[in-house]
């Protein structure tokens, strides 16, 4: 039977409280006892962190997602920090807030790339307070990351594609996958040849 894929765009949001984010530190620490974002960990592969992101019931493998990151990133950065530096909180944590919103001003408010699904979701039925993106209880291994050379901002393809912000994933339906490729090619933007030539139903 041939294969139908399913898409989805996944939000990477930045916790609302200083113990939320150092509990996303936390999580994202990798072997050598360096300590990420959930951001980084997609920007940079060489943290050694494998990626089990958020993702849509019953993926598989050959089916993506694309990578945005909350257009709140940016304000919720600035408070965090402000709180971390009157709470003289730990030096290591501001030095992680003050990166993050470096690259949250670049990347807040975009889809700044796309993974492809490795192999099948899984579900966890109690995830721990705090570990998981936006509390979400399915979870698609991430076998390749596909950065974009210009990031797509949100007021290029809002009125087209909306991106829900309750939910950590928005689902793609034929019509939105389509509506958002032209945004990308509207931008001179090349996807890769796994999203380029694929057409899914639903």
């Amino acid at each position: 039977m041939p294969h139908t894929p399913k898409a989805c765009i996944t939000t990477l949001a930045i916790p609302t409280s200083l113990t939320d984010f150092e509990g996303m530190l936390e999580k994202n620490t990798n072997a050598q006892g360096q300590s990420w974002t959930d951001l980084e960990t997609v920007l940079d592969r060489a943290t050694g962190i494998p990626l089990m992101w958020s993702g849509l019931s019953q993926m598989h493998a050959r089916d993506f997602l694309f990578f945005y990151h909350g257009v709140s990133s940016v304000t919720r950065l600035r408070a965090l920090l402000r709180t971390a530096q009157r709470q003289r909180a730990d030096q290591s944590v501001i030095a992680v807030l003050e990166r993050s919103l470096t690259l949250a001003q670049r990347y807040g408010g975009t889809i700044f790339g796309c993974g492809l699904v490795g192999g099948t979701t899984e579900f966890h039925a109690q995830p721990p307070q705090g570990e998981y993106h936006f509390y979400n209880r399915r979870f698609a291994p991430i076998e390749r990351v596909d950065l974009f050379d210009h990031p797509l901002p949100y007021d290029q393809f809002k009125q087209t594609v909306p991106v829900s912000r309750f939910r950590a994933v928005t689902p793609l339906t034929t019509e939105r996958l389509a509506a958002l490729k032209a945004a990308f090619h509207a931008s001179n933007q090349a996807l890769p040849v796994y999203i380029r030539e694929t057409t899914i139903l639903g």
